[in-house]
């Protein structure tokens, strides 16, 4: 008889646990978003929104996959004092959530806006 084909699943489910357990959430979830928005534009007919957006999403993007690397960033010794990565990494959300938000508050009061 060969080996058992349920220890075999057993080995490769907890191979895809240990896999989706060792996963960044928070880079995941910042590229559904960001994927989110360019699906989004892409639907609305707008090819010069298109480049606007990837282009904003860049340093969102870059401030959640890299906090620790951007806040040690020096720029020619002005900064003093190393910014934390978990900072680096709230103000990356912010930026990236900046657009849900004004969305919100524009279809909240159309009046003020218009």
């Amino acid at each position: 008889m060969g080996p058992c084909p349920m220890k075999k699943r057993r080995t490769l489910r907890h191979r895809l646990f240990i896999t989706l357990l060792s996963l960044n959430w928070s880079r995941v979830l910042s590229v559904v978003v960001a994927g989110t928005y360019v699906v989004i534009v892409c639907r609305s007919d707008q090819p010069e929104m298109l480049f606007r957006l990837v282009t904003y999403l860049v340093f969102p993007l870059a401030f959640i996959w890299f906090p620790e690397e951007i806040s040690e960033f020096s720029v020619r010794g002005r900064m003093t004092a190393k910014t934390p990565g978990c900072g680096v990494l709230f103000g990356g959300w912010i930026l990236l959530l900046l657009p849900v938000v004004l969305y919100l508050i524009i279809k909240q009061e159309p009046a003020v806006f218009r």
